[in-house]
């Protein structure tokens, strides 16, 4: 892996004062905070937490101390190990090129950042700031300041190691040797720096992820030559564990310095808890959901253009849809996941999809992403979802990037492909790390929404069914959780169903409340997304027959007593001339695609009740 410098940045975000009502302050002892992070059991690959040291005033931190941090270890087979390696350097740098060459730092272009230290976030040319309790820059703080701190870690092993490198700055010829870091006398005089926090360079605008000055690079050359130049991203000061054989409820870091130089208020911090790979799942309504079927396209015939819809997964009636209007439809197919225990926490996420045929993914699948946004959008539970009538949620379109079938960056075609034909093959997508709008300690559910998809008529056959993995991923390591979806089957033409669906409730008492002890009830379904009518037709013992019609929604139901219906009901054959003072069967006709329903009564003398389903 190539060298990674995060530059020792002299500004507020990481050389801080630090002020601990309580705490007994001494020469070279050091305070360690950990933030500790949830890991999935059994993880291969998964983001631990950071690290924040606060060196006491009058520690002198000398070129050669060295720092390490080593994971849980019981045995070859029960143990915590990093999965990525780690080469971060912390040094006092401003956008300049760094070269570590024979544990000296110097830039290779020269720099001159030796005036006094000054007050502010901002530094254009000290080497340090140090501030004392008030939050100004004391330059008696830092005596000799200028030592740079490289973090260093291998995949597959427990060491993260920290050491102190001396500096020689290269001024127009005049070398300056720096050889240590004295912090002021002043008992509130500390040194505070961070590593491992996913805190990257300045940006514009800046934002708390940044520590205020461009000072984290990396050596971003093929071979590497020990100059670091490129900036860091998220990924570079980031520690990924494995702990896929270990088997305890906590990962902790064993704190130690090269001939006990340091001491260690917290020496065996924890640094990551297990949580179960249960703890996130797909959430899905328990009504009226389908995956529906996509009726193919037509190829041209005598110099006609080729038409194919667009699938889109969120929208399957709108205008331009492949999906059926008839038979087999697309229901309410929304993809959410839910965290089962507390909240989402507030981090850096990416979210990654790949588009399947089949179950696998070739370079002729056929179906292909767009270049139409992906939407994602936090909820505060499952609550928020109305599953009956679902109201696609408005989020966050994180900026993604997409790749074919063999891993090759690719561009995406614009949404519709009206000659069948998809230029832009993108399979993969991966985006970049967002907070994906999550607030802490509010929101339990993460709603994604699927890019609509472009497909290719010649690479598509009738039966193909396409479908999405989803990985939701705390950046840049950390897999929480990875689900399929399906989009869809392909067919040559959609099902056509007659309307006039007719359901029989072969028994129901006397509708008229009046005529005996008994109540009756009835309801019926519409299980399709057009609105329509339903026809009730009751057929009496005595010869009577009426009909009522009553309007129902789309995806919705009619639940009622007969009682209350009577009064809708006409007569249409005349024995007795009374309507539901008789015992009688019900015929329920809708002119939508699909209906069911279920009936009941009761006595009211006893109590007794039950229920039954009708005959198609």
């Amino acid at each position: 892996m190539k060298k990674k410098i995060l530059t020792y940045a002299a500004s507020t975000a990481i050389l801080s004062s630090l002020v601990l009502a309580g705490s007994a302050f001494a020469v070279d002892n050091v305070g360690v905070q950990v933030n500790s992070q949830d890991i999935r059991e059994a993880a291969s690959c998964d983001k631990a937490g950071d690290f924040t040291f606060k060196f006491d005033s009058g520690t002198d931190v000398a070129g050669g101390d060295q720092i390490t941090m080593d994971l849980d270890y019981v045995s070859s087979t029960v143990n915590a190990a990093l999965c990525r390696d780690i080469d971060i350097v912390f040094a006092p740098a401003v956008n300049a090129d760094i070269n570590v060459v024979a544990a000296d730092l110097v830039t290779s272009d020269g720099w001159d950042h030796l005036d006094t230290p000054v007050e502010g976030g901002g530094i254009t040319s000290a080497v340090t700031q140090v501030e004392d309790s008030s939050g100004i820059a004391d330059p008696n703080i830092a005596v000799d300041g200028g030592v740079i701190f490289l973090v260093t870690g291998t995949a597959g092993t427990q060491r993260v190691t920290m050491d102190v490198i001396s500096a020689d700055a290269d001024d127009d010829g005049d070398v300056v040797t720096i050889s240590n870091f004295g912090v002021g006398a002043d008992p509130l005089d500390s040194l505070t720096i961070k590593i491992l926090d996913q805190r990257i360079n300045l940006s514009a605008p800046p934002s708390s992820n940044d520590y205020g000055l461009d000072s984290a690079w990396i050596d971003n050359t093929l071979v590497p030559d020990g100059i670091y130049e490129t900036a860091a991203t998220l990924a570079d000061n980031t520690m990924c564990i494995d702990i896929s054989d270990w088997n305890v409820g906590t990962v902790d870091v064993h704190i130690k310095s090269a001939l006990t130089k340091y001491s260690f208020d917290s020496p065996d911090p924890e640094v990551a808890h297990v949580v179960p790979a249960a703890d996130y799942a797909k959430y899905t309504c328990s009504k009226s959901v389908n995956c529906g079927d996509i009726v193919l396209g037509t190829a041209g015939i005598q110099g006609a253009g080729a038409s194919c819809g667009l699938i889109n997964n969120e929208n399957p009636t709108v205008a331009g849809t492949a999906y059926c209007a008839t038979g087999n439809q697309h229901l309410n197919n929304q993809l959410y996941i839910q965290k089962t225990s507390g909240f989402f926490d507030v981090s850096s996420y990416q979210v990654q999809m790949k588009l399947l045929v089949n179950g696998t993914q070739s370079s002729t699948q056929g179906a292909y992403f767009t270049s139409a946004p992906m939407n994602i959008a936090p909820l505060a539970s499952t609550a928020s979802i109305n599953c009956s009538s679902p109201v696609i949620p408005v989020g966050a379109a994180p900026v993604a990037t997409y790749t074919n079938s063999a891993g090759a960056s690719v561009t995406p075609d614009a949404p519709g492909a009206p000659d069948c034909t998809v230029g832009g093959q993108a399979v993969n997508l991966i985006t970049a790390a967002n907070t994906l709008g999550v607030v802490a300690g509010t929101h339990r559910v993460l709603y994604f929404g699927i890019p609509e998809i472009n497909y290719t008529l010649s690479q598509i056959q009738a039966g193909d069914v396409i479908s999405v993995d989803v990985t939701l991923m705390v950046a840049p390591c950390g897999e929480l959780i990875t689900v399929n979806l399906c989009l869809g089957t392909f067919v040559d033409a959609c099902t056509i169903v007659s309307a006039g669906n007719t359901i029989v409730f072969p028994y129901f008492t006397a509708a008229n409340a009046g005529s005996d002890s008994y109540w009756d009830g009835i309801a019926v379904s519409n299980m399709s997304t057009s609105a329509g009518t339903i026809t009730f037709t009751m057929v009496e013992q005595d010869g009577d027959i009426s009909t009522a019609t009553v309007a129902i929604g789309a995806n919705s139901m009619i639940i009622d007593s007969l009682a209350n219906m009577l009064s809708s009901f006409a007569l249409t054959t005349t024995v007795e001339g009374t309507v539901g003072n008789s015992p009688a069967y019900i015929t329920a006709k809708g002119d939508v695609v699909v209906i069911d329903g279920f009936a009941m009564m009761g006595d009211n003398a006893t109590g007794q009740s039950m229920g039954y389903l009708p005959r198609q």
